[in-house]
């Protein structure tokens, strides 16, 4: 059943797919055939006859136009069995009909489906269905299609029509055979003959125009052949095998199978007139014996003809490889002669290729001496910033302290003049060791609590002493109900005082500073909604468009803000101009300006934001995709930056207010640190917020202090003899747990606090330590003991 269900499966047996024409056209030519070849029956009313063509014809239709003409098939063996049987006269008639019907339109079909299904073709590009240019698909065409698949049919005809009452029994074995024998005589003959017909009539027809004389030769000889065996008593049809040998090699399978065809009526009508020496005295046995003689004829036919088209394919297969293969040959004596030609040439290319190598080598290794020397200037750098710092910090803090005391004119004066030449040599530095960091990509942002308000203060405090002396107007305005951020202050306080530093290069200008929220600017970029873009506009304009030099000449500074760098050779600096640099270049800056301008760049994406600079109708930079180009109308600079920065709600500024160190206890601090000044600035801070502290210089004294005494807050300086903070930390977290809150203070310019934290401290404050800072720190620990 499964087999039977995978084929309909495989094979196409819908009969629409095959026009209604040709279902009457295979009707049709197998109800006349089976009427021509009833007339050579023996058996009457047994539709067993010798003779039978039509099998041959519908086997071959099927192979040609496809499964589908079964239907026409089927029509034709209907109507043949109805004239055989006469169908109508009675139920017993007609069912006999019927099933002979069936049992041998199914025994076509399995007789295709036998030759088709062992077909297996060795010819590219070829139709499978054709099987007579392969020696094994002519053998099992020969085997399954014409006598093994027809056995069966034969059988079950017999059985049928003996059944039925239209023969006796004692007849069985003879209407089976001559069944069988006449069915696959037919088949063998006429399908080779339909199929080659399909395939190569046009060759064919191009074969006679071509071999003309040999087609007159054939048909002459098949004529002498004809009339010598109907004019004389020998057995002269045996020439006929010579002849359709001959046939095969000038015109393959259709030629050979025509003269097949042409051969069989003539033996078939000289047998009947008993000319032959196949005539006997019975008909049936006569032309059985005739047609296995036409068989050993057609078999011997199709098998050569099999043989020459399998050798015509091998030898053109031949010709085509013997053409590629020289082909291939004289590609590689091209390739061989070439290759003499080339060596030297090769040798010239490896030679100077092992000199470039070498070049590129030396050059790989003077840019890794390069980067490397590079990379420990800047840790070099970076490592030394604890040295210079802590005594400048000290310094700064001291003259701070200095001049909040009672001082006359003069000390007052040279009081100013130590802070702001402290300042200038802090700023320097600064400079020198944030670029060092961000060279080597090593700096982190502190997360403090800030107010804009206060940094823009104190930057007006720094600048004052500048704005008097050459004539340089500051003002700033901010948006109202400015909250209060978390972030880096003093990193935001160098960004302005790096960019505000250009503004002093210009005598009798003006600065204006705004700063407000600008979310929507961001709103494309994914703004994290617990962050504020803040714009800062920087607005500087020259209130004189020509300033006139002590030699009387006038400089122009054509509307835009102008950066005088007075050097030997009166060099002007152009904002503008520097900021077209960063865009095109990356060497180190140059000069003092670019440096500050690129430190100030470079802290500002840190923070989120972006920088850029508006002037005569340009812009250069990076200013949000939102942001509008200006239109060309004054002699006006304006530097825009941004910060994303995390607001602080009104109640969190009122859980930290100052009044909390007058509602709670006392601490007991002690503080690790072996520099003298620090201690005293230390001290001196804490004195401000109203407490005091104990000092010890190293780690191991640490150890032992808080043997002695329970401390609620311990500040421990990382760098330290004997004993430094780290390891400090380590013991005092070993042998007292969480006893203590302690604080690292950290000497780099970078904020480490994460790192700290990590390592078992509390909480991390950065040299030099700050008022806001230390009181943040102390905040929290009261807040804590509250608790």
């Amino acid at each position: 059943m499964n087999f039977f269900y995978s084929t309909i499966k495989k094979y196409d047996f819908n009969p629409l797919r095959v026009p209604w024409w040709k279902q009457i056209v295979v009707a049709l030519t197998y109800f006349i055939t089976a009427l021509i070849s009833i007339t050579f029956t023996t058996y009457p009313n047994t539709g067993s006859t010798p003779i039978w063509i039509p099998g041959g014809i519908a086997v071959g239709l099927i192979f040609i136009w496809g499964y589908s003409a079964w239907l026409g098939v089927f029509i034709g063996i209907l109507m043949t069995q109805i004239s055989i049987f006469q169908g109508w006269e009675n139920f017993g008639s007609f069912t006999l009909v019927m099933l002979i019907t069936v049992v041998t339109s199914l025994g076509k079909i399995l007789a295709s489906l036998c030759s088709e299904s062992q077909n297996n073709n060795i010819f590219p590009q070829s139709d499978n269905r054709y099987f007579l240019h392969s020696v094994k698909n002519t053998a099992q065409f020969i085997l399954f299609g014409c006598f093994i698949s027809h056995l069966p049919i034969a059988i079950i005809c017999a059985c049928l029509v003996c059944g039925f009452g239209r023969a006796p029994w004692n007849l069985f074995i003879e209407i089976a055979v001559t069944w069988w024998l006449s069915d696959s005589f037919g088949i063998l003959i006429f399908t080779p003959l339909i199929v080659a017909w399909q395939k190569q009539v046009f060759n064919f027809i191009k074969c006679i125009k071509k071999q003309w004389l040999n087609t007159l030769v054939t048909v002459f000889l098949v004529f002498i052949i004809n009339q010598s065996i109907i004019n004389t008593s020998y057995d002269i049809q045996f020439l006929y095998i010579p002849l359709v040998v001959w046939v095969v090699f000038k015109f393959e399978e259709l030629g050979a199978s025509l003269v097949v065809l042409v051969i069989t009526i003539n033996l078939m009508l000289a047998t009947i007139a008993q000319t032959t020496s196949f005539a006997m005295e019975s008909t049936r046995d006569s032309l059985l014996l005739l047609q296995s003689f036409i068989a050993c004829i057609s078999m011997t036919t199709l098998l050569l003809g099999a043989v020459l088209s399998e050798n015509n394919y091998r030898k053109q297969e031949l010709i085509k490889l013997n053409k590629d293969l020289s082909a291939k040959n004289k590609l590689l004596e091209e390739l061989n002669r070439q290759k003499d030609l080339q060596s030297e040439a090769k040798e010239k290319i490896l030679t100077e290729y092992n000199r470039l190598l070498q070049k590129q080598l030396s050059l790989v290794k003077a840019k890794e001496k390069a980067e490397n020397l590079t990379k420990r200037k800047s840790l070099f750098f970076a490592s030394l910033s604890n040295d210079f710092l802590n005594p400048i910090n000290a310094l700064v803090k001291i003259t701070e302290s200095l001049a909040n005391t009672q001082l006359n004119d003069q000390q007052r004066e040279y009081t100013q003049i130590i802070q702001q030449t402290i300042s200038t040599l802090l700023k320097a530095v600064n400079d020198i060791f944030n670029f060092s960091s961000i060279e080597i990509g090593d700096f982190e942002l502190q997360e403090d609590k800030l107010s804009i308000k206060d940094i823009l203060q104190s930057i007006n405090i720094l600048f004052s002493k500048q704005s008097q002396e050459k004539e340089v107007n500051i003002s700033y305005s901010i948006q109202k109900e400015l909250p209060n951020f978390i972030g880096d202050a003093s990193r935001i306080r160098q960004v302005l005082f790096n960019i505000l530093g250009s503004s002093f290069y210009n005598q009798n200008s003006s600065v204006f500073i705004y700063i407000k929220e600008a979310n929507l600017l961001n709103k494309n970029k994914g703004l994290d909604n617990s962050k504020t873009l803040l714009l800062f506009t920087i607005k500087s304009t020259i209130h004189d468009q020509n300033e006139v030099r002590e030699d009387g000449e006038a400089i122009q500074y054509d509307g835009e803000t102008a950066l005088c760098d007075r050097t030997e050779n009166d060099k002007i600096i152009d904002t503008y101009d520097i900021f077209n640099t960063f865009e095109t270049t990356t060497e180190f800056p140059e000069n003092n300006r670019e440096l500050e301008l690129f430190i100030a760049q470079k802290l500002i994406n840190a923070m989120g934001g972006t920088i850029w600079i508006e002037n005569d109708g340009k812009i250069k930079g990076n200013p949000p995709a939102q942001w509008s180009l200006p239109s060309p109308s004054s002699p006006t600079s304006i530097i825009y930056f941004t910060l994303q920065l995390c607001p602080i709600s009104s109640e969190e500024n009122k859980s930290t207010s100052s009044h909390i160190f007058k509602e709670l206890s006392p601490l007991n601090i002690l503080i690790a640190e072996d520099n003298r000044i620090n201690q005293k600035i230390m001290l001196y801070h804490l004195k401000q917020l109203g407490y005091e502290g104990e000092f010890v210089a190293d780690g191991a004294a640490l150890l032992e202090q808080v043997k002695q005494k329970k401390y609620d807050i311990i500040f421990i300086d990382i760098k330290m003899p004997i004993m430094d903070g780290i390891q400090a930390n380590k013991l005092l977290r070993k042998n007292y747990n969480k006893a203590h809150y302690i604080v690292a203070i950290n000497h780099l310019i970078e904020n480490k606090k994460e790192e700290f934290i990590s390592l078992g401290f509390d909480d991390c404050i950065n040299k030099p330590i700050q008022l806001e800072e230390l009181k943040v720190v102390l905040q929290k620990i009261l807040l804590i003991h509250n608790l």
